[in-house]
This record gives structure tokens, C-alpha cells and sequence, in this order.
């Protein structure tokens, strides 16, 4: 595993939390969840996370 300067995986899963509060919080997490299986990096879908939160609340 390399080593993650900015903590993308941790704040993937604060945003996931975050946003699983909201009405479709668990669709939006589940989406997130694709894009990291689908092989997008997690900095990138960390990024779009703080995005989503937006647009869901």
C-alpha cells in the first residue's frame, strides 16, 4: 500500500458518514463505493465526496 500524504482514505470514510445521514445518504455512499471498486483513486472520489455532501443536503 502507498503511503497516503493526505489521509484520502480516512477522509473518504468521514465524508461517507456524513453523508449517510441524509435522505438518499445511502444511495450517494453506495455510488462512492462504486467508484472505488470501478478503480478510481480514493483521493479522487475523497474529493467528490465533500462534492456529493453538498448536492445531498
Amino acid at each position: 500500500m502507498e503511503a497516503d500524504l493526505h489521509n484520502s482514505q480516512r477522509r473518504l470514510e468521514k465524508e461517507k458518514e456524513n453523508i449517510s445521514v441524509f435522505k438518499n445518504g445511502k444511495m450517494a455512499v453506495a455510488f462512492l463505493e462504486a467508484m472505488v471498486t470501478g478503480g478510481i483513486s480514493v483521493s479522487r472520489v475523497s474529493t467528490l465526496a465533500w462534492n456529493v455532501k453538498t448536492i445531498v443536503s
